[in-house]
């Protein structure tokens, strides 16, 4: 949608990852927020996706299918700041 290197993705995680377990361990951090993108995957009903990173780059623990996707765009599209960034 915009352009990155990733690094809001990555900024985001840790800064998240430091409200949820505290302390200074950026891994902590990471792993935390990648954790609770996980449970929030299975809450909206994600069956088939597994997030092993905040950015999306390939890697081989990540895993999703294209009816999830499908899923999580329809959601996405229910939210009016979602809509305004992707209409961009």
């Amino acid at each position: 949608m915009l352009p990155s290197g990733n690094d809001a993705a990555n900024e985001l995680a840790y800064w998240m990852g430091a409200y949820l377990v505290g302390g200074k361990d950026l891994k902590a951090h990471f792993r935390a927020f990648i954790s609770e993108m996980n449970k929030n995957a299975i809450i909206l009903g994600l069956k088939n996706t597994k997030f092993a990173n905040p950015h999306g780059l390939p890697n081989n623990l990540s895993k999703s299918t294209a009816n999830d996707v499908a899923k999580l765009c329809c959601i996405c599209m229910k939210l009016e700041n979602f809509r305004y960034i992707v209409k961009q």
